[in-house]
């Protein structure tokens, strides 16, 4: 690859105690480049030398922003190849364990055959609940062998790379339908609005966990601060998250899946995990 600068304006706001982190961070980039299939990420760069970067991985991502971005106005990605630190998590059903989302997962899904007409993808806010459901499968596969599926979760607000992930899955495999569970509180829907934004905007449903859906024991109070980001929130969604939105404003309540009440007599575990299949696969 050939990077041309037709013209150069370095302004690096930095003091002079970090130049050697400066120039040890051009070697690492510059070795990197010279390798074939050249393919790497911030967390990798950190970590060849943490002592340079005070043992900060933020402090390497904000200066390789600073050096080859602002200053040169080089992309990470497209330019230098150089991808932010995996984040996002998906199982499949050819998996026996959740994997990190690959950085070239189109090569990874090159080789997949999932039949076009009957995918699901799964959408998980949480972490904690997207690896109890993916053992939950383990546990019951004779009941979901013969499906496709891809569970996803980003622990959270979704980075670039699973919103690409999500969107090439969408574009290119034509799910017959994504299924997106999250808090029934304001972060969940705002963390659910960033995925359905970049996913056409109409292909994910809010399929839970709604309020009305658990015991009152399970709900949680709800902040002030939080009222006031619901309110503002409640003219820019969709029917379903609006409705939601509108149950926790009145009730001054929210509910979050983790902490499902225990309704039917069984695991709470097993609870919410029993909710997403039933929603998902029944």
């Amino acid at each position: 690859m050939k990077l041309v600068v037709k013209s150069i304006q370095i302004y690096i706001p930095y003091e002079l105690s970090h130049l050697t982190a400066i120039i040890k961070l051009i070697k690492i980039v510059i070795n990197h480049l010279s390798q074939p299939n050249n393919l790497t990420t911030i967390r990798d760069i950190y970590y060849q030398d943490v002592e340079i970067f005070n043992k900060k991985q933020q402090e390497c991502k904000k200066l390789l922003i600073d050096v080859f971005e602002d200053s040169l106005n080089w992309s990470l990605i497209n330019d230098l190849n150089i991808h932010p630190t995996q984040k996002g998590l998906f199982f499949d059903s050819f998996s026996n364990e959740p994997m990190l989302i690959p950085i070239n997962f189109e090569n990874y899904f090159e080789n997949k055959k999932f039949c076009i007409n009957d995918l699901k993808i799964v959408v998980v806010e949480k972490d904690a609940v997207f690896h109890s459901f993916c053992q939950f499968l383990n546990l019951n596969s004779n009941s979901v062998k013969e499906l496709n599926y891809i569970i996803i979760t980003a622990k959270g607000f979704a980075d670039k790379l699973t919103l690409r992930f999500l969107s090439f899955l969408n574009s290119t495999y034509k799910p017959i339908a994504i299924y997106g569970f999250f808090d029934s509180d304001v972060y969940g829907i705002m963390i659910y609005k960033q995925f359905n934004e970049n996913c056409g905007n109409s292909n994910l449903n809010f399929n839970g966990i709604f309020l009305f859906d658990t015991n009152p024991i399970s709900w949680l109070n709800i902040t002030n601060r939080d009222f006031k980001i619901m309110s503002k929130m409640s003219n820019d969604i969709n029917s379903s998250t609006h409705r939601e939105l509108s149950r926790g404003m009145f009730f001054h309540k929210k509910v979050e899946m983790n902490v499902v009440s225990n309704k039917d007599g069984k695991d709470e575990t097993t609870n919410y995990n029993q909710y997403i299949f039933n929603k998902t696969f029944k």
